[in-house]
């Protein structure tokens, strides 16, 4: 390796490091910031958990990209915790998605859209939907979803190709 390489190697792994020691720099109490981890899962369980609580903790956990440790306080939520909203679902399926478990995010985003979902959840939830079952060669389902999401954003950057995949599979 040449000298630009290595400096260049140096510099990568110097963004690394400083992309791991972020968060810290960020945070210094960062277990407090993110809440709960797999380990502290189940003491703090035992707690009575609101669902406001649920919420707060599993969107940390997402946001840091922790979204395994996201779907056990989600399932949590909702099968201890009696919780079953559609955000609590679009987050699963969002989590799922993320951890390439893409049978688990579908259903859980078909479960998101079936409830009284936020509008923005829904856009997404549809969009998501369309790309899954489209690379699992499910056309005409993912040509469904991709319409209903064309319908309430008509003005999407991508409109023209997903307008076209559309009308394609639903003459098929």
């Amino acid at each position: 390796m040449n000298i630009a390489g290595k400096a260049r190697s140096g510099l990568l792994l110097l963004f690394i490091i400083a992309a791991v020691a972020l968060p810290f720099s960020v945070c210094p109490d960062f277990q407090s910031f993110i809440g709960p981890t797999v380990e502290t899962a189940s003491a703090w369980s035992a707690e009575t958990i609101s669902y406001e609580d649920y919420l707060e903790r599993t969107e940390k956990l997402i946001f840091a990209d922790r979204f395994k440790d996201a779907v056990e306080l989600i399932e949590e939520a909702i099968n201890k915790g009696g919780h079953k909203t559609a955000k609590l679902y679009f987050y699963l399926a969002l989590s799922y998605d993320n951890l390439d478990e893409l049978e688990s995010a579908v259903t859980n985003y078909k479960k998101a859209i079936s409830m009284n979902i936020d509008k923005e959840e829904l856009l997404v939830s549809l969009k998501n939907l369309g790309i899954i079952l489209r690379s699992q060669d499910n056309h005409k389902e993912a040509a469904n979803y991709f319409g209903r999401y064309l319908k309430l954003v008509p003005d999407d950057p991508d409109v023209d190709n997903i307008r076209s995949y559309v009308e394609y599979y639903k003459k098929q």
